[in-house]
Formats: structure tokens, sequence, C-alpha cells
């Protein structure tokens, strides 16, 4: 079914994975449809959750900056054009050579090492797509059936002990139903949702974060990490030196 057009229609959604497995004992949704008083709200969750995104073209941005900090003057100049070009070549889809490969990556590593701005932003967009599903989740589903957790509001949003709840619930059911990719059902359903924000794609789309995936187990409770750590911050969890700006003798390669 596609999206409703009128701002006060809702649409049932049951994750595909569940209903081929389930039938009609299969949980449902009822999600809003797109409205811009409902992006407003997202915008608003996230905002008051202090959660930032940054895209592939501002960490290319960032990335390039660094090599200027931290390098000398020629130095800089030979590794800036060569990055632009492998990055053109990825924009034309045109697949990098190993040595290319190997190149840009030991350039990034050094750079993730040396610059502590790269690190912070690659933190904020991993705890932005770990904890922006569930503000997602409490503006626009506005219940469900077939599953065993209230449904309850506080304030116009589902609250966040019941996004919890329902991740969970969603999570068993996985793991129940779909052994081989149980957190299946929750990127089905953020999927769905995810049609309704008015976000731009490419911050979606080049973002380097992960999104969750639908073949790990803990993809399903991706909104509602344990600890608190994101996956961003151990991802980046590099060892950090200081940021004043010493040049840097090139790299191998």
């Amino acid at each position: 079914m596609g999206i409703p057009v009128e701002s006060s229609e809702i649409q049932a959604f049951t994750p595909e994975s569940l209903k081929e497995t389930m039938g009609d004992s299969a949980p449902v949704f009822h999600i809003k449809a797109p409205s811009e008083r409902a992006v407003r709200r997202f915008r608003q969750l996230i905002g008051d959750d202090g959660l930032e995104i940054f895209s592939q073209g501002q960490f290319d941005a960032e990335k390039l900056r660094a090599i200027d900090m931290y390098w000398s003057e020629d130095i800089a100049r030979q590794y800036k054009d060569q990055f632009k070009t492998l990055l053109e070549k990825q924009k034309q889809n045109i697949d990098l050579t190993e040595e290319e490969l190997a190149w840009l990556s030991r350039l990034e590593d050094q750079i993730y090492d040396l610059h502590s701005d790269i690190k912070i932003m690659a933190r904020k967009t991993g705890e932005f797509k770990l904890y922006s599903p569930r503000h997602a989740f409490a503006a626009y589903i506005t219940g469900w059936d077939n599953l065993d957790v209230p449904f309850r509001l506080k304030a116009g949003v589902v609250d966040a002990d019941t996004i919890t709840a329902m991740t969970k619930a969603l999570e068993r059911l996985g793991k129940k139903h779909c052994p081989d990719a149980p957190g299946l059902p929750f990127v089905e359903l953020y999927a769905d949702v995810g049609k309704r924000l008015n976000m731009d794609e490419d911050e979606e789309k080049n973002s380097p974060a992960p999104s969750p995936d639908i073949s790990s187990p803990d993809a399903s409770t991706a909104s509602v990490p344990k600890d608190g750590a994101s996956t961003a911050e151990s991802a980046a969890a590099k060892p950090s030196t200081s940021r004043s700006k010493r040049k840097k003798a090139p790299a191998n390669g």
C-alpha cells in the first residue's frame, strides 16, 4: 500500500518478514501519513535530544581541512589532489584499485588518529543513526494491534518507555519467526516510517555511520542501547593525539 495523500489518513503496516511467517496474527502498526506537523515534531524531538547528522560531503570536506592542518604544504597538496581524484572516481562509480583503496584507508586512519573534530562528527552521526528511530516512531506511530505492549501517549507522542517496550517485543518476534535475520522486522518498520520524514536524501544515503544491520540480532534494538554507547563511539575509538597544527611526514604510498 502506498503512503496516504491526506494527512488525516492512517496507514496499517505489517513488517513483511512477520506477515510471511505469522499471517493474520502478525503485528499491525498504525502510522500517520506524511505531514509538516509530524516532521516538525520529529525534528523537535531529535533537537531536544541533541542529535545531529553529517553528510558524506561534510566528512570529505573535514578530511581535506585536516590534511592542511597536519601535513607540510607540498605533501598536503599531493594528498588533497589524490584524495579528490579518488572521490571523483567513486562519484562516477568507478571501482578503485586495491592500491588506491589501501592508500585511502591509510590516509583516513591517520586523519582519525590526529583530528578530534572528525571523531566528534562520526560520534554524533552514529548517535543520530542509533537514537533517531525511536523519535520517528514516537512522532508517526499512532497505535498497534497483535503486540503484547500497551500503547501510551505523552504530550501527543508515544512515550520513550513504550517505544522501548515495542522495539523489544519486535525483537523477540524477529528472533522467533526470522531467526536468520532477527532484526529485519525492526528495519522494515523503520524503513516504512522513514519514508514519511522530510529529510535530505544525501544525508541518509551518504552518511558514514552504520544503519541497523538486518542480519544482526541487535538491529531491532538499535533505538534502545543498553549501555548508552553509540556505534560510532566504538568505531571511532582510536588513540587521540594533540590537535595542535603539527606537520606529519608522508605515509607510504
